[in-house]
């Protein structure tokens, strides 16, 4: 359910502007919506001081897990500045060093020699060019002067031509040489100091890394003063009032008028008009909470005035994944990783929905992999009788065929719970009526979809005449807007749609069917090295492994490109649902506060 939300104002004295702000972050439910754009030195200094700490922290990230020595006695303020110029010495003395391999590359076959000495001979008329060219061309650079080999590589020779006259540089093949000027030796030198460069502040970054959670905090610190600071100059001003807009949810509304009464503020209350952006808070039961990171994740949420499909959007994606993952071997495996996490992250809140969620999808493969008797890609005949699965899914003659079925089936309800669920919220119960219709003629191509696709040898049921007659009247005198062109002309488009939209669920099959063969392929590979000789069985338990490794990741991008589309795409359409919406997010504590000063000097 999304929760009913009210527009807020508070007014209150300039001189209590930041008691006020205060106030309302202690109580944590105001999203603010900005009054005027917000400008100011303090908070351009802690929004370049946050996006210090971003890049600080982004960098540590890298290092976290090595082990090293962690700094003691050290406010994350200090090690962050330490990360920070550790950093750039990094960076810079890796960018050098790549410079002088380029430089080492250009003077290496030259062996060791100063380039000064070239100049000082020139001074004393002799002249020195050094050149590279094909083996059979060198002689002909004779006629120029002295020609010493220093090097062949390959098929180039590497030559000083010596001359006791000036040459014309056009005609002889000369070589470039570093800009430093520098001798091999001492191009090793300065190879040697940027590796012990790059050595120490590495060290440094781990050492400084084991105290990422206190910098992350400190980063949470400066992010809580930046809103502050923010919400503080974008009030907006009249007289000797300031006043702050937002929106907040409607059951909250006595917690806002006990602290107007308190603190001596003015506030107002109304519905959200049709022009008002408002945030959107889903009020989801407990138990169907676990699909909150899926929309954090992929980042949608459905609009204020939209609806709430959280439920129905779990219920089919833990189908859609067992379906696409597909083996029950991988669902085991699931279950094992996922319990084990919840052990290790038994006191971090925030892991538990995730891993919540993660075992009910190991669940849900289970199941799907046991009915379709699907481990590790295992041919059927190795494993135990009471593993078989059902037979209707397990038997060649009739797998492939039970399975379109139960994709059209699934795709049908999916579609049309859309356009029933449309039926039943509409207000106009006329326009409902063509929801309803919707709704019949996604039923017509269900059984056309069987008909085409699955049992091209079945009669075509007398039924679907009437859902696609008594459907398409429904949306001939319900759904369509006569007076609109644009309804008119895009109608036959539609009904072309919703068939191709059912066709869509066949996907389900598809990648599962290729996540199994791709598992069978790589256990075929591991035995086949096997079959070469017993001695090769650690390479091929190897192959073994890495295939199933690359096929889960595969599966995963699978859940992620068809799992997620048939719920934000095909079902979305039908339901009308543009997931236009942005998280509601109050203004509220954190963390307590350091003083401006220490934040912005970091």
């Amino acid at each position: 359910m999304i929760e009913k939300m009210l527009k807020t104002t508070i007014i209150c004295r300039k001189e209590d502007r930041e008691k006020t702000l205060l106030s309302l972050r202690n109580l944590g439910v105001l999203h603010v919506n900005q009054i005027q754009k917000p400008e100011s030195q303090i908070l351009t200094d802690i929004e370049q001081a946050l996006d210090r700490q971003i890049k600080i922290v982004n960098i540590l990230s890298e290092y976290e897990n090595a082990e090293a020595d962690p700094y003691s006695k050290k406010s994350p303020r200090a090690l962050s500045k330490m990360a920070l110029e550790n950093y750039d010495r990094l960076s810079e003395a890796k960018k050098t060093l790549n410079h002088l391999y380029r430089e080492r590359a250009l003077l290496e076959p030259w062996g060791n020699f100063s380039i000064s000495q070239i100049d000082s001979l020139k001074e004393k008329g002799v002249h020195v060019y050094l050149c590279v060219a094909n083996n059979r061309n060198v002689s002909s650079f004779e006629k120029y002067g002295t020609v010493e080999i220093i090097k062949h590589v390959k098929e180039k020779t590497y030559f000083a031509l010596i001359s006791d006259s000036k040459q014309p540089k056009e005609e002889l093949p000369i070589v470039s040489l570093p800009s430093s000027r520098l001798s091999l030796a001492e191009l090793d030198e300065k190879i040697e100091k940027n590796k012990q460069v790059i050595q120490d502040c590495t060290s440094e970054l781990q050492s400084i890394a084991q105290s990422i959670n206190e910098i992350k905090l400190y980063q949470k610190e400066i992010q809580q003063q930046y809103e502050f600071i923010y919400n503080k100059h974008g009030m907006g001003e009249a007289d000797t009032l300031t006043y702050i807009t937002g929106f907040i949810p409607a059951k909250k509304k006595n917690r806002i008028s006990r602290a107007a009464m308190k603190c001596g503020w003015a506030a107002t209350f109304e519905a959200p008009s049709a022009d008002d952006t408002v945030p959107t808070l889903l009020n989801i039961p407990k138990v169907f909470s676990i699909i909150r990171p899926v929309f954090k994740f992929i980042g949608i949420s459905p609009g204020y005035n939209e609806w709430d499909v959280s439920i129905c959007f779990l219920f089919f994606f833990t189908i859609f994944f067992g379906m696409i993952v597909g083996d029950a071997g991988y669902g085991i495996l699931f279950l094992i990783v996922g319990i084990a996490l919840k052990i290790i992250f038994k006191r971090k809140r925030e892991m538990r929905v995730p891993l919540n969620l993660f075992l009910v999808l190991s669940i849900a493969t289970i199941i799907w992999g046991a009915l379709t008797c699907t481990y590790f890609g295992l041919p059927h005949k190795v494993l135990p009788g009471d593993m078989q699965g059902l037979k209707p899914l397990t038997n060649p003659k009739t797998k492939n065929d039970t399975m379109l079925f139960i994709c059209f089936t699934l795709g049908a309800i999916h579609l049309s719970l859309a356009r029933v669920w449309k039926t039943i919220i509409y207000s106009n119960k006329l326009k409902a009526l063509g929801q309803l219709g919707w709704g019949l003629f996604i039923w017509g191509n269900y059984f056309t979809a069987l008909k085409l696709i699955v049992y091209s040898k079945m009669e075509f049921p007398t039924i679907a005449f009437y859902l696609y007659g008594i459907g398409f009247v429904l949306i001939i005198l319900f759904y369509i807007q006569w007076n609109d062109a644009g309804s008119i002309f895009n109608t036959p488009f539609d009904f072309i749609g919703s068939f191709v939209d059912l066709l869509s669920y066949i996907r389900l099959f598809a990648v599962g069917l290729a996540t199994l063969y791709i598992a069978m392929s790589f256990n075929n590979m591991g035995k086949m090295v096997y079959e070469l000789s017993p001695w090769f069985l650690v390479f091929a338990m190897l192959i073994i492994a890495l295939g199933h490794l690359l096929n889960i990741a595969l599966a995963f991008m699978g859940v992620l490109v068809h799992g997620i589309r048939l719920n934000t795409l095909e079902f979305s359409n039908h339901m009308e649902l543009e997931w236009s919406g942005f998280f509601y997010n109050p203004f509220k504590r954190h963390i307590r506060d350091r003083s401006k000063d220490e934040l912005t000097n970091n």
